[in-house]
C-alpha cells in the first residue's frame, strides 16, 4: 500500500473532521511539509490524529502502537520528571533534538510529537526553535494547539496548519451508540462536538455522574429557587466551578436554541424549557452572564460571591443586578 492509502485507511478510524482529513492526505501526498500544526478546541481528536498521522508517515496500519522511530515529547517530559523543574524541561527539549538529529532506525523519517505547543517553558521552547523552523530532511514534526494566537508566529510560518473543529451532535452519537446505549443523549449534549469527552463519559462512570449533577444544578437554577441556588455555591476549587459553568453555558446555549426551534424540541431540552417560562431573548442573557461568570472566576474572583450573583440574576429577572453584587 502506498502511504497516502495507508493515511487514508487510518483516518477512516477517526468520526468527522473531513476536511482536516483532506488538508493532511494532500499535504503527506505532496511530501513538501515538515512540520505539521493540528489546532482545535480541547478534547476534539488532535491527539488520535497526531498518531495516526505519525503512523502512516511510517507506512503503519498500527497507530496505537509507538513506532520506535516515533517520539513523544510528553513521554520525554516523563522520563525526566526526576529533573528540577525549568532543567526538567531543557533537558526534555535536548532529548528531542537528539532523537530528530540521529537517522531512523527502520523507517524513511523520525516522527515527534508536541502535544500543545503553545504551553512549553520558555527554556524549552528557545532550545527546539531552531529544530521546528529548519527541521532536517529525516524528521517531521507534529505540534498541536488549543490557541493558534499563542504559538509563535515563526513556528506558524513553517508549518501547515490543519483547523479541527468541534463535531455535529449526529456525529459524536455515532461514535456513542456502538459502545454504549445508556444515557446517549447525555453523553451527546454534555460531550458538545468534543468526542474526546465524550470518549471519557462513556469510560468513566463517576465523571458522567458529575456531568449528571452539573445538570441537576442547572435545572435548580433554571427553577429560579433562591434557597436551593445557594445551596450549589459552596464550591471550593476553581476548576471544578469552571467546568460546572462550562456545562451550563453549553446547556444554556442549546436550550436557546431549542426556544428558537420549537418544532425541533425534544428530550432533554423539551424537559428544561417546562422548567422555566423565560423567552430566548431572557434565557440569552443568562447565556452572557454565565460567559461573565466564566470570566470572573477563571481571573481569580471569589467563586461563592459569582455564583450567588449569578444565581440572584436569574432569580430576580435578567434586567436588573442583585444589589450589593457587582456582576461587571
Amino acid at each position: 500500500m502506498s502511504i497516502e492509502e495507508i493515511l487514508q485507511n487510518n483516518l477512516d478510524l477517526v468520526v468527522g473532521h473531513n476536511s482536516a482529513k483532506n488538508l493532511l492526505i494532500k499535504a503527506v501526498s505532496a511530501g513538501r511539509v515538515r512540520v505539521f500544526l493540528l489546532v482545535g478546541p480541547p478534547h476534539i481528536g488532535k491527539g488520535l490524529l497526531a498518531r495516526i498521522l505519525a503512523a502512516s508517515l511510517h507506512n503503519s496500519l498500527e497507530i496505537n502502537r509507538v513506532h520506535r522511530d516515533t517520539i513523544s515529547f510528553a513521554d520525554i517530559l516523563e522520563a525526566n520528571k526526576g529533573e528540577k523543574e525549568e532543567n526538567k524541561w531543557k533537558k526534555s527539549a535536548d532529548d528531542l533534538i537528539k532523537f530528530l538529529s540521529r537517522s531512523p532506525m527502520i523507517s524513511k523519517v523520525k516522527v515527534a510529537i508536541i502535544d500543545e505547543i503553545d504551553k512549553l517553558s520558555s527554556s524549552a521552547a528557545n532550545a527546539l526553535l531552531k529544530t521546528l523552523e529548519e527541521p532536517s530532511k529525516s524528521a517531521i514534526i507534529i505540534l498541536t494547539t488549543s490557541n493558534l494566537d499563542a504559538v509563535l508566529p515563526t513556528i506558524k510560518s513553517r508549518a501547515q496548519i490543519i483547523p479541527l473543529n468541534y463535531l455535529s451532535d449526529e456525529e459524536i452519537k455515532k461514535f456513542v451508540l456502538p459502545q454504549t446505549k445508556s444515557r446517549v443523549e447525555g453523553i451527546v449534549i454534555f460531550a458538545n462536538g468534543a468526542i474526546g469527552r465524550a470518549k471519557a463519559l462513556i469510560q468513566d462512570a463517576d465523571l458522567l455522574q458529575k456531568y449528571l449533577n452539573y445538570l441537576a444544578n442547572f435545572k435548580v437554577l433554571l427553577s429560579g429557587s433562591v434557597t436551593e441556588g445557594f445551596r450549589m455555591t459552596a464550591v471550593k476549587d476553581r476548576s471544578e466551578a469552571l467546568e460546572l459553568l462550562t456545562v451550563w453555558l453549553n446547556l444554556s446555549r442549546r436550550l436557546v436554541l431549542s426556544q428558537l426551534n420549537v418544532d425541533k424540541r425534544g428530550g432533554l431540552m423539551e424537559e428544561l424549557s417546562k422548567l422555566t417560562q423565560r423567552g430566548a431573548d431572557e434565557l440569552t442573557e443568562l447565556t452572557a452572564e454565565i460567559g461573565k461568570s466564566i470570566e470572573a472566576i477563571d481571573a481569580g474572583a471569589n467563586i461563592q460571591i459569582v455564583l450567588e450573583a449569578l444565581i440572584l440574576h436569574w432569580a430576580w429577572g435578567m434586567a436588573k443586578n442583585p444589589a450589593g453584587y457587582n456582576l461587571g
